[in-house]
């Protein structure tokens, strides 16, 4: 994710860059990069999910950021399936915020993949 990221603000002039993740260090690789690029915040636009990533949405807009709020559309199982596959990517184990609540140090959490 974070290398198609590069790529795609990077090739800005020939792509509009919108970036959909709740996955907290995805959205921040994603801000950082925009930001060594020397271009302004409103030249990123972030997708989040209505009702899993208000917060999030919050926090981008005070920061600058455009953002637009999106659901799902279409048949209840099909919107179903993919509210779930959304929880689960937030709320994993291995999640950012789970192992930082369990103690893990920052400095440990953001180091590269």
């Amino acid at each position: 994710f974070e290398r198609m990221t590069i790529r795609l603000l990077e090739a800005r002039p020939l792509v509009r860059v919108a970036i959909a993740s709740h996955n907290l260090r995805s959205v921040a690789h994603a801000a950082a990069h925009n930001a060594a690029l020397g271009a302004d915040p409103s030249a990123l636009e972030f997708q989040v999910l209505r009702g899993l990533g208000d917060d999030l949405q919050d926090a981008l807009v005070k920061s600058g950021f455009r953002v637009r709020t999106y659901c799902p559309v279409g048949d209840l199982n099909s919107g179903m399936a993919y509210l779930v596959r959304r929880l689960l990517e937030n709320t994993s184990n291995d999640s950012f915020l789970a192992n930082h609540a369990r103690g893990a140090d920052f400095d440990e959490l953001l180091v590269a993949p």
